[in-house]
């Protein structure tokens, strides 16, 4: 920088008594004699270092108003002790403009030839510049914390304007850990901090290392609160990049920002996994008045307030948990749809997880690492579980083995998060029966109650599992046996009583609001009524589970035997089982 003003020296010498210009060997022994003084001066600038550098190429940023103070070496052993040994300072002024009107320079000048030194009083919110990067007419000379320079020595007519001052405004980084619950990439409303989470901030040093403060501490790693934020503060400017290991079990969420200081304040910017588990930004170059100036509507924003233009909030980190989803295939002895207490898993089905594809179709799932979920088969107890799963809507896929046929009550509802019932929505292939949707959000699953099969798989997270995704079964029933001649009226089958041919028998059955109504099969199929042959044998397939009666109308002459064995449900083989007669020539068995 030009000097604020150049100093006029005086030639100036010793002379004798006779008026002769020369140099008088004994100036103190002439009375005669005078001497005029050899004055010196010391001086220059002070600056804002924009770039933290300690050299003076940011432009015309000088700082007037800087507080500078001149001290002599008063005991001369060339160590700067203001306040010591070296006492007050001798002079003090204010840095103003020079004459040009270039702001941030002083000047002390009219100096007796000797030793001196300079202390530069911090401005208020800066931080001193490394000191002596360049050469003397363009680095940063006061020690860092001090504001004090070294000792010089001024001669006889010396102008020393080489003592100048650098001073920067720290900058921040900082922002929000987030649980991304939809896995959009974006700060959404409600969407919480995550605690626990580790977060590093490293500086570019020719590669990327942990960053020091303006005072050249050691950058301690944070731990973020219930809140999510974290903030790193009094850094020199410079190019970084933000560390943060989340707690186990979470995952980047799948979009990412990973544009190097895009400014968002938004979104996630992960950008690279160097170490398994530990995620890193993309670089953030630091400068003074050109950080953003966030809107405070986003988590962090407000935690620079006081310097905005100084401070990036907006280095953000959105992770979501892995899901799971699974439950219980099981026998539904009564059909109703319902885990009813003794009920039991179904051993040896087939499940398969799908995933919406994002454009219209359902396709075979992949989990967080995208690889292929393959289909499972249920053991004795009838659970299934698929894990490791990223957000999405998903549907369960079973094939139940041979035979097996939906329960006939099934809520195919999407989403109900009900423990107990049966979700069948759909056949797409016959013998294969589909789910509704499942949405799986991080911590949006439900809590299970524990009181049915497979609720507890997920105990280690509960609200990140979906543990009510059940398949009740039924295997089809059958009913019949033999319309016979009882030859000897005892109600009971004897060795050589002979069936009866030509009777006719159907079907009925309960139909829950207090009638009994002819049966349908398990497709829904109206039974047809029998007649029985020679024999007297009849049987009804392929029933689902329910509360049934047997009609028979006799050919005629015949008539019931006097002997019946009435009760519902006896199960024994060799009785007869009528009950009524609704119809003359018509019986009716119990239930």
């Amino acid at each position: 920088p030009l000097p604020l003003l150049t100093a006029v020296i005086s030639n100036t010498a010793v002379t004798d008594d006779d008026g002769t210009h020369g140099i008088d060997p004994t100036p103190t022994n002439n009375e005669d004699d005078h001497q005029d003084t050899v004055i010196a001066a010391i001086g220059d600038y002070v600056w804002e270092d924009l770039d933290a550098d300690g050299v003076q190429n940011d432009g015309n940023t000088g700082i007037n108003g800087v507080t500078v103070k001149l001290y002599r070496d008063v005991d001369g052993d060339g160590i700067a002790e203001p306040g010591g040994d070296d006492g007050v300072p001798i002079s003090t002024t204010l840095t103003a403009d020079s004459g040009g009107g270039d702001p941030g320079y002083y000047l002390f000048d009219k100096l007796i030839p000797g030793d001196y030194f300079v202390e530069f009083v911090k401005p208020s919110g800066y931080e001193e510049s490394v000191r002596d990067v360049g050469g003397d007419a363009a680095d940063s000379d006061p020690n860092i914390g001090t504001g004090v320079t070294i000792v010089t020595t001024l001669t006889g007519g010396e102008i020393d304007l080489t003592w100048d001052a650098g001073f920067f405004r720290p900058v921040s980084i900082g922002s929000f850990v987030w649980e991304d619950r939809n896995d959009n990439g974006v700060q959404d409303a409600a969407e919480p901090g995550i605690a626990g989470a580790t977060v590093a901030l490293l500086v570019d040093n020719g590669g990327f290392v942990t960053a020091v403060d303006v005072n050249g501490n050691t950058v301690s790693n944070q731990t973020t609160g219930a809140d999510g934020l974290y903030q790193f503060t009094n850094l020199p400017p410079g190019d970084y990049r933000v560390r943060v290991t989340p707690p186990a079990d979470y995952l980047p969420a799948t979009t990412q920002t990973t544009t190097d200081d895009d400014g968002s304040e938004s979104d996630s910017n992960i950008a690279d996994e160097p170490v398994s588990g530990t995620y890193e930004s993309g670089t953030f170059t630091l400068t003074i008045d050109g950080e953003p100036t966030e809107s405070g509507s986003y988590a962090g924003d407000a935690q620079d307030d006081a310097g905005d233009a100084n401070g990036n909030m907006t280095v953000d980190f959105g992770f979501f948990q892995p899901l799971s989803l699974g439950s219980f295939v099981w026998i539904d002895a009564n059909g109703d749809g319902l885990q009813d207490v003794g009920e039991t898993g179904i051993e040896n089905a087939t499940v398969a997880l799908l995933v919406y594809d994002g454009i219209s179709a359902y396709v075979p799932a992949v989990d967080v690492d995208g690889v292929l979920v393959s289909a499972q088969s249920t053991g004795l107890d009838g659970l299934y579980q698929f894990e490791n799963l990223p957000l999405g809507d998903y549907r369960v896929r079973v094939t139940p083995p041979a035979n097996y046929l939906p329960s006939l009550t099934q809520n195919g509802s999407d989403d109900d998060n009900s423990e107990d019932d049966s979700n069948i929505a759909d056949e797409p292939v016959a013998g294969t029966y589909e789910s509704g949707t499942f949405t799986l959000t991080s911590s949006g699953e439900p809590v299970e109650s524990g009181s049915f099969a497979g609720d507890d798989q997920d105990d280690g997270r509960d609200n990140d599992g979906n543990m009510t995704i059940d398949f009740g079964f039924i295997e089809p029933l059958s009913i019949g046996s033999l319309v016979w001649e009882d030859l000897d009226g005892d109600g009971v089958q004897d060795g050589g009583e002979p069936g009866i041919g030509g009777a006719a028998v159907a079907l009925l059955v309960d139909n829950g609001a207090g009638s009994f109504v002819p049966a349908t099969d398990v497709d829904g199929s109206l039974i047809p009524g029998q007649n029985t042959p020679a024999n007297g044998t009849y049987r009804f397939e392929n029933l689902p589970p329910g509360d049934y009666r047997v009609r028979v109308t006799l050919p005629s002459a015949y008539a019931p035997t006097l002997i019946q064995t009435a009760v519902n449900n006896d199960n024994s083989e060799d009785d007869s089982n009528i009950a009524d007669e609704p119809i003359a020539g018509t019986y009716e068995s119990g239930t």
